[in-house]
């Protein structure tokens, strides 16, 4: 579904669908098509949508974040618009501060304690 939504390249759809379906389920399988979705979304919105998932999902799946921000950085890293050094930094920065969050007691979600 999500390649469809690339493929169709509707941003408002694409946003929806990733923050009210990938962001419950994500555990990397979909990176390639997430990373193909940032150049439908645009800068502006890939912070909007991928921070809330990397600080949502890092807790249960953080190798498949960092492989995420690393297949986001290697897609964007060297672009030339100026919006995209600031998403990657601030997604970056969502992934920085969940890690904080690992390992305690409390950010265990409540169906896993």
């Amino acid at each position: 579904m999500l390649k469809l939504l690339v493929r169709l390249g509707d941003a408002a759809l694409l946003e929806e669908f990733i923050t009210r379906i990938v962001q419950k389920e994500f555990d990397s399988r979909e990176n390639r098509v997430l990373v193909a979705a940032t150049r439908v979304l645009g800068a502006t919105k890939t912070v909007t949508v991928f921070a809330p998932l990397m600080t949502e999902r890092m807790l249960l799946w953080p190798r498949a974040c960092i492989k995420l921000l690393k297949a986001l950085a290697s897609a964007h890293g060297s672009a030339s618009a100026q919006a995209w050094p600031k998403t990657l930094r601030e997604i970056s920065e969502a992934v920085i501060t969940s890690l904080g969050n690992l390992g305690e007691k409390s950010a265990v979600p409540a169906w896993m304690a």
